[in-house]
């Protein structure tokens, strides 16, 4: 923590004080597993986007964000969640499939236990 003064309140938004691990890296890892096994993935030299990239994010998003209870609310029978997967699984991929690997395997060694001693949050 470069700066430990430097905070009015600490509030963990999406991650916890302990080591990328459980479910979260498993999840991050299956996605990044499934690109990688793509045959046209080529190793990362693909000269079209492999379609697992999207697959496996449309999959992961599903999983993790929005709640069974906001899923219900957009897709509250089996044929709308087929439309709602349908429009994720057809539209179009911001960005590359490289990239996104890079982004979701950055996090393997995330672990700011070390520093969270260091941080001076004010008592309220």
């Amino acid at each position: 923590m470069k700066y430990p003064d430097m905070m009015d309140l600490a509030v963990p938004m999406a991650s916890l004080p302990a080591p990328m691990s459980g479910r979260n890296w498993m999840l991050r890892r299956m996605l990044t597993e499934s690109i990688r096994k793509d045959p046209l993935w080529m190793g990362g030299n693909y000269t079209q986007q492999p379609p697992s990239w999207q697959f496996a994010s449309v999959f992961y998003s599903t999983a993790t964000s929005g709640g069974n209870q906001g899923l219900q609310k957009i897709a509250p029978s089996s044929d709308k969640g087929d439309a709602l997967l349908k429009q994720r699984l057809t539209a179009p991929m911001p960005g590359d499939a490289n990239d996104h690997l890079y982004q979701w395997e950055s996090s393997k060694d995330y672990d700011p236990s070390a520093e969270l001693e260091k941080s001076k949050p004010p008592c309220w």
